[in-house]
């Protein structure tokens, strides 16, 4: 009997929307208007993926372990985890997956044929419980797909002029450089992420298009997708305009939302160009043209502290550059107000706040609250304009809160977010035999958990060990800033993080001056995800018709197997039928059969429900914002990428509306109907001497060529293909194929370029794994990603190892 490949699962986090402040009064209107209304609006469970890398090519499987961090339901009511692969430009969905989830822990892969076109892609889950929740979110991971060959078209971008309007022209040539004269082209130019415009233009012999944009010095960053389309050849992309790096702006992010008049405060500002790069300048801050602060920003970031003047004039004046400034952004400047200094916003147990107020009378009320919850709500009556106080963190649970303060008529002034337990976070340490390691060699892994104060902690985790360029830092997520950042972004109060690691506590302060920047908003009651009609059956379920047409007489016998016993099952009145999870419960691919068992079982038919991939579609077509933050740069190293083992072969079932695409292929037939297929798709592979049995109809790499796999006899039931019905089920994890070489050294090259991925390994009582798996024939650095759970929390580990010829 198939069995999960997780035997724990340690640790789940359920939040209560409640109250701790004392009730009456203003306090229940405070609390009522503030947490009770925001509640509504946040996630009911939060679901996150581990995938081995976020930059693959052809013939690649997606590893992944996912983890339910979060819910409002039994366990037991999570029992599907749904996956799918989606294009960002045309939002075609072009892979999915069902995995079986057990005590809110699923593993699982998707394959990437050949025929998926290069480009970035989302890959989105959901559990099966999200037509049963208030507020149902999805996980998304934005991946890329490349190819060592190159993409069918190039375009680059020339001739641009700046007047009322930004001009360009887009060279597109062909893979052979030659002018991809006639190729239909479609582009659309956002502003912010915002539609600009869009255009479908044909292109002309010189391989150009004409491309024309209104100006508007609002747009801070601003990018183009387009889609080049001739004959089968198609390119969808996203083109950063690269030639308005000249073009810079400024945002500012006043410690506590406003600069008041008279009242010192640190600022924190940003400086990007308009293609959405993080930019170092040096400069000044004047006012009246006299300089009151110098602005040094060597990532992109920066921060000052200023004492704000409502009668002068703010400019700002760059040393030695030669970027334009389009948006100096300056804040205005208020003359009544409130402002906050928390000098450690990253804190344990108390949050010390410095408060200064002008003009806004000496009546407050102070709330600390996470948006789900209140934790200390009080009220301050302030004898002058500053006040020294110390708020006791000891009931919140760690990861980010808000300090906000309110006036007399319960309108906010001020507000600071800050972060509670950064010791207390738990630490997964990998320790290497070696950091260098030849090829085909061992290396073994000494895996550590600890809590905050360092004591052993056992726990469950996922690994993974990947060639390091095809971890992309802008777009790889990490569970420890996902599981603590998560809900802000989800309910629209900061923009999506790139979050590859939590950072130090230097790091965090800066994230918090910045880009957990609330300035007091509300959460978005309606986004793109809740918009989504959740209303929908997601199970394994059909309905039985008589071919005539005719209104059933009574219930049909149906036998679905293939998982788990031969069950038997009836349906109801009207022919509807739904199979219970554990009937649907398979091994890698293998198919849930489904006949109807009845003596005049040619008389009926079968209609299988597909609103889940009406889902699916419509999951695909949502916009999913890209991480704000400082932008790793991910070559496209061509070399890397021809060293990369590909294949040709593409895994499908072999069908009707398959064969134009494939044309004619060669059939295998089989004798002994043992045959196996390796990592690779390679029917009875030479370098592997075992894998994974090889399915009726599949398509695979067979000396040299591509076969159609047959074994005589394997439908053992025969009769009409219409009377056998051939469905997918949930799948447990396929296991990743890990080499060793002492055993079996094959003469082929192994050139694959995750080398290890194990979907969960259990510590002992004392936090500590050990682990053990081979290099293979390709060099270069390597990353090693640890994540997983523990009983305090998140956990997650890095470490680099090289392998050299």
């Amino acid at each position: 009997m198939a069995r999960s490949i997780f035997s724990i699962a340690l640790f789940l986090l359920s939040f209560s929307i409640s109250s701790q402040a004392q009730q009456g009064g203003e306090d229940e209107v405070i609390i009522r208007q503030f947490i009770v209304r925001d509640s509504l609006f946040a996630s009911s469970s939060q679901l996150y993926l581990h995938t081995d890398k976020s930059v693959y090519t052809s013939n690649e499987n997606i590893w992944f372990t996912a983890y339910l961090l979060r819910a409002n339901l039994a366990l037991s009511e999570y029992h599907t985890l749904h996956v799918l692969l989606s294009h960002r430009i045309t939002h075609e969905v072009v892979g999915t997956g069902d995995f079986v989830m057990m005590q809110g822990l699923a593993a699982g892969n998707i394959f990437i044929p050949d025929s998926f076109p290069a480009g970035d892609y989302n890959l989105v889950a959901y559990t099966n419980a999200v037509n049963k929740e208030r507020n149902p979110q999805v996980f998304q991971q934005q991946i890329s797909i490349r190819y060592a060959g190159g993409d069918p078209f190039r375009v680059e971008l020339k001739d641009y002029k700046f007047t009322d309007s930004i001009r360009f022209l887009a060279q597109v040539t062909n893979k052979q450089m030659f002018n991809a004269t006639g190729a239909s082209f479609n582009y659309e130019v956002f502003g912010d992420d915002r539609l600009m415009k869009a255009g479908q233009m044909i292109v002309t012999p010189f391989g150009e298009v004409p491309v024309s944009v209104q100006s508007d010095s609002l747009v801070r960053k601003m990018d183009m997708k387009v889609t080049v389309k001739k004959e089968k050849a198609l390119l969808a992309s996203s083109i950063p305009l690269s030639f308005l790096d000249s073009q810079i702006s400024f945002r500012w992010y006043p410690e506590s939302g406003d600069w008041i008049d008279g009242l010192p405060t640190r600022t924190s500002f940003e400086v990007i160009d308009r293609s959405g790069k993080a930019v170092a300048v040096k400069g000044q801050l004047l006012k009246n043209g006299v300089p009151v602060a110098q602005l040094s920003a060597a990532a992109g970031l920066g921060l000052i502290q200023i004492t704000p003047d409502s009668k002068g004039i703010y400019s700002i004046s760059l040393e030695g550059s030669n970027k334009k400034l389009i948006s100096a952004g300056i804040p205005p400047v208020k003359s009544k107000g409130v402002v906050l200094n928390i000098d450690r916003a990253v804190t344990n147990d108390t949050l010390v706040v410095k408060l200064q107020s002008k003009n806004v009378g000496n009546k407050f009320f102070l709330l600390v609250h996470d948006y789900r919850q209140g934790y200390n709500f009080s009220p301050l009556q302030l004898n002058g304009s500053t006040a020294l106080l110390r708020v006791p963190l000891d009931s919140l649970p760690a990861g980010l809160a808000t300090f906000t303060v309110f006036d007399s008529e319960l309108q906010p002034l001020a507000e600071r977010t800050f972060f509670k337990g950064y010791d207390s976070i738990s630490a997964a340490r990998i320790k290497t035999d070696s950091q260098v390691y030849h090829r085909r060699s061992k290396v073994q892994l000494k895996i550590k958990m600890e809590d905050g104060s360092g004591m052993p902690l056992p726990g469950s985790f996922s690994i993974s060990t990947a060639l390091t360029r095809r971890v992309d830092t802008t777009r790889f997520q990490d569970i420890v800033p996902y599981f603590y950042f998560r809900e802000y972004e989800t309910m629209g109060l900061i923009p999506r993080i790139a979050g590859y690691s939590i950072g130090s506590k230097e790091d965090l302060e800066m994230l918090l001056l910045t880009r957990c920047w609330t300035r007091y908003n509300q959460p978005l009651q309606h986004n793109t995800v809740n918009a989504v009609n959740w209303e929908r059956d997601l199970s394994i379920s059909g309905r039985v018709k008589n071919l005539n047409n005719k209104k059933l007489k009574k219930p049909v016998a149906v036998t679905a197997f293939g998982g788990t016993g031969l069950p038997i099952m009836t349906t109801d009145s009207s022919g509807y039928f739904a199979f219970a999870p554990e009937m649907t419960a398979l091994l890698p691919d293998q198919h849930l059969n489904v006949i109807i068992n009845e003596k005049n079982k040619e008389d009926f038919t079968i209609e299988f429900n597909h609103e889940k991939d009406s889902l699916n579609k419509e999951l695909a077509g949502l916009f999913y914002p890209a991480s704000e933050g400082a932008k790793a740069v991910m070559p496209a190293d061509e070399e890397t990428l021809n060293k990369v083992q590909t294949l040709t072969a593409v895994v499908v079932k072999s069908s009707v509306k398959n064969q134009d695409r494939w044309g004619d292929q060669g059939t295998f037939t089989s004798k002994t109907c043992s045959d196996y297929v390796c990592m690779n798709n390679i029917l009875n592979c030479g370098n592997h001497r075992n894998g994974t049995p090889a399915v009726e109809g599949g398509l695979y790499h067979y000396r040299g060529n591509t076969v159609v796999y047959h074994c005589p006899g394997r439908n053992a039931y025969g009769g009409a293909a219409e009377l056998l019905h051939k469905l997918k089920g949930r799948y447990y994890a396929k296991e990743f194929y890990i080499a060793d070489y002492a055993e079996f050294n094959p003469p082929d090259p192994e050139k694959l370029s995750t080398i290890y991925w194990s979907p969960q390994t259990i510590t002992d009582e004392n936090g500590e794994a050990t682990i053990s798996f081979y290099t293979n024939d390709l060099t270069g650095v390597f990353t090693l990603v640890l994540e997983g759970i523990n009983s305090k929390g998140v956990v997650s580990g890095r470490q680099l190892i090289r392998v050299v010829e």
